[in-house]
């Protein structure tokens, strides 16, 4: 089980997690732009890229329609989990008795 010093919540069904964290955890690299609140991804061939605010991210170039924008809270990039998750690769799935969200990678 993984502990964040930002804690994930729900905003309209959609879990937010701490983006540097789970990037990290995925085994992304991640860069941070404060004059344009931009933050990049990559994982060998994956490359994505989110603005907080928007609802769309770009991924491998391609722009990509996100449930909610990423966002900023108390100092920490907050983003969908489910996009990041499967952009990199991975199985996300919701278990609603424990309330615990399981990501599994290959």
């Amino acid at each position: 089980m993984q502990q964040f010093e930002q804690s994930p919540y729900i905003v309209s069904g959609t879990t937010l997690v701490p983006m540097r964290a789970i990037f990290e955890r995925l085994g992304a690299t991640v860069e941070w732009n404060q004059a344009q609140r931009t933050v990049k991804a990559e994982k060998n061939n994956t490359t994505i890229q989110l603005t907080i605010g928007s609802t769309t991210a770009v991924k491998n170039g391609q722009n990509v329609k996100l449930d909610m924008p990423a966002q900023v809270k108390n100092n920490y990039t907050m983003v969908p989990l489910r996009f990041i998750s499967e952009s990199l690769g991975a199985k996300v799935h919701w278990n609603s008795k424990t309330s615990t969200i399981t990501i599994t990678t290959s």
